[in-house]
């Protein structure tokens, strides 16, 4: 198979790994045992500093999406916490922002760059994820309310699942109850959220359900997020702001581009 990779547009190349990551928690591990923890899924960066998109169910221990990972982390260079997040309403997509601290490697993170287009019918497409990821129990801290916390250390290690676009289901298919794309390959369970690139290798869509033997996937796409208001306290390449604002807006104002479809760029004239 041939290798893959991310080609920016000034010919510079990005390795998966720098800018994917998976997630896990404590919870993933049973009690009392030294076993790996279970990556539960996968995020990836999309703007600074640590601002990533992942699938909404990738949050949520429970399928009604009422219960949340506690101590969620993305094994990066370093294993780090989750700052907060804001979920798309009907959608699998969640936004988040990570808690680097000063560590120089994690603060130096690549990013993604986003595209709302819709996929082009038997488009190719590619499924990337982290489900493969080392994670291993470092050692065990008592926090201050008496709870156990693991300190994890892991490798990422991304996967490829290659196939096309083959159709869109505004009310969902399979597992998937939220408008999604159908495609012709599968996924494992620990690569929900990770990226979907087109045929031209940009991010347009978030890994969401597998069929596990079905020989499908489904892709929720990038747009549905757009109109999400984000945290007071999310930061967007270091820049404060005041009041709520959507994704869409704090992209436009702090710089970190988005794609648009060719109806947006051409003032609505295909």
């Amino acid at each position: 198979m041939a290798k893959w990779g991310f080609i920016l547009e000034n010919r510079g190349s990005i390795d998966p790994r720098s800018a994917l990551f998976p997630l896990t928690s404590p919870y993933t591990r049973r009690p009392g045992t030294e076993e790996p923890h279970r990556v539960i899924g996968t995020g990836f960066f999309i703007a600074k500093p640590g601002i990533f998109l992942t699938a909404r169910h990738c949050l949520y221990r429970d399928e009604d999406m009422q219960e949340g990972w506690e101590d969620l982390t993305a094994t990066c260079h370093c294993a780090v916490g989750l700052r907060s997040y804001a979920v798309g309403r009907d959608t699998d997509i969640a936004i988040g922002q990570l808690d680097f601290g000063d560590c120089p490697e994690c603060i130096n993170h690549r990013v993604f760059q986003l595209c709302t287009w819709d996929p082009e019918p038997r488009e190719k497409m590619i499924h990337w994820g982290c489900s493969d990821s080392d994670i291993d129990l470092l050692s065990t801290y008592t926090l201050a309310d008496g709870r156990v916390h693991d300190k994890l250390t892991g490798r990422a290690v991304y996967n490829q699942h290659h196939g096309h676009f083959e159709e869109f289901h505004p009310k969902g298919v399979g597992l998937a109850n939220w408008p999604c794309y159908r495609t012709t390959a599968e996924f494992k369970s620990g690569d929900s959220g990770g990226p979907v690139t087109n045929g031209i290798g940009r991010v347009c869509a978030v890994n969401s359900s597998s069929s596990e033997g079905g020989g499908y996937s489904t892709s929720t796409l990038v747009r549905d997020i757009m109109d999400t208001n984000l945290p007071r306290n999310f930061l967007v390449n270091d820049e404060p702001r005041d009041g709520d604002v959507t994704f869409r807006e704090a992209f436009s104002c702090f710089g970190a581009e988005i794609l648009q479809d060719a109806e947006e760029l051409n003032g609505g004239q295909s």
